[in-house]
């Protein structure tokens, strides 16, 4: 997808969330953010995006709540007039082992690594099909592959996202490899990025 002034909705704007944002803006497109306790990595990944001269806005949403969804796309749209493309990568990361989860925290970490993409999904589609198609890009994780006993909560939740494709709006799943580092290289991820981009 040929993403020149294009508007992308990354959720979650550290670590690999701020590598694709910085990505999209080189190859073109205008960015909204959301964050929900990271404020400062999300603006400071605004700057970023437009300092490679393209628009960004940061919008404060808890994408595990319809509501806040859908006042994300609205914000996207009324500052940046449309949206063509959006980025599920928010979650939540905890390394608690099986036999120690509670419900409440199942739920809680189901509702943003899984139950976001539905919603945000849900409140995209509408301006996607008036606007002839889109692109939705649900990020899994490593995790689901590794079967690490630290984070099975986290591994199966990753591991199955949703997909379906009304309308000329395709939606694979991504699932980054294993690196040794805890954070991602910027270059191998950039590089990852635009062949995805390019199917």
């Amino acid at each position: 997808m040929d993403l020149k002034d294009k508007v992308v909705i990354v959720t979650g704007g550290k670590r690999i969330g701020r590598i694709v944002a910085q990505e999209v803006a080189t190859r073109g497109a205008d960015l909204v953010l959301s964050y929900r306790g990271s404020r400062q990595e999300a603006e400071d990944t605004v700057r970023d995006v437009q300092a490679r001269g393209r628009r960004a806005i940061a919008v404060a949403a808890d994408v595990s709540k319809a509501v806040d969804c859908a006042a994300l796309v609205n914000a996207g749209r009324e500052a940046l007039g449309r949206i063509d493309v959006l980025v599920n990568m928010a979650s939540v990361y905890g390394s608690t082992p099986f036999d120690e989860l509670t419900e409440a925290g199942w739920d809680r970490d189901l509702a943003i690594n899984l139950k976001s993409a539905f919603l945000c999904a849900k409140a995209t589609v509408p301006p996607m099909r008036a606007a002839g198609g889109g692109r939705i890009v649900n990020f899994a994780d490593w995790l689901a592959r590794s079967g690490r006993p630290a984070y099975k909560g986290f591994s199966s939740m990753r591991s199955h996202p949703a997909r379906f494709s009304p309308r000329r709006i395709w939606i694979p799943r991504k699932s980054p490899p294993w690196r040794r580092q805890h954070l991602w290289a910027a270059g191998a991820a950039r590089s990852r990025l635009r062949k995805r981009c390019s199917r």
